[in-house]
């Protein structure tokens, strides 16, 4: 089997540096509040690494990749996370770097672990999740997503309606049509409703 060289410039083009990353708030389209996103995401959400061709609420990453997959990390102050949601087309596997998360899962979140240290999640595609740093210090949580079948279609984050609902009433019904246009949609419909 032949052996691929990779030059150290080259090879550095696949490095990231957590000092140097870019929230994805900051990397928002401009017709879309900061704090509109924030009330979406973890506080800080730092994108690691997505395909080339992502033009989802991950991309401009500074590893870009072939392959279906994402990396990011979300750094969450105590008791902050983002609102219940789903990932329709891709797996999300959490991994706790700093700190303890409550992860939920259900139509309500009414399931929960919590995650110590180095413990890990997979949450399947299609269930509602969310999560929460409930640790008294800054958390940090990685999240490895993975396209279904290996693709780069990182765009089927979905909420209930009642946080489009809420966003919408707090920043006008514009903010929904910005945010579906980097994958973000209010329509995650639960058996419950």
């Amino acid at each position: 089997m032949k052996i691929v060289e990779i030059s150290p410039a080259q090879m550095e083009r696949r490095v990231s540096r957590f000092s140097k990353l870019v929230p994805m708030q900051q990397q928002k389209p401009d017709s879309l509040p900061p704090e509109a996103m924030e009330a979406i995401t973890a506080p800080k959400l730092y994108p690691v690494l997505s395909p080339k061709e992502d033009n989802g609420p991950w991309a401009n990453p500074p590893i870009e990749i072939d392959e279906g997959i994402a990396m990011l990390i979300a750094e969450c102050q105590p008791g902050e996370g983002p609102p219940l949601h789903a990932h329709h087309r891709t797996h999300e596997i959490f991994t706790v770097l700093k700190g303890a998360f409550k992860i939920a899962w259900g139509n309500e979140g009414e399931h929960e672990v919590i995650l110590g240290l180095h413990d890990t999640i997979a949450v399947p595609m299609g269930c509602h999740r969310r999560f929460q740093n409930v640790s008294d210090e800054v958390g940090l949580l990685q999240a490895i997503i993975l396209c279904e079948g290996g693709g780069d279609d990182f765009s089927d984050i979905s909420y209930p309606p009642e946080t489009g609902e809420m966003l919408a009433s707090k920043y006008g019904p514009g903010v929904l049509d910005e945010m579906a246009k980097i994958g973000i949609t209010f329509d995650s419909e639960t058996d419950s409703a």
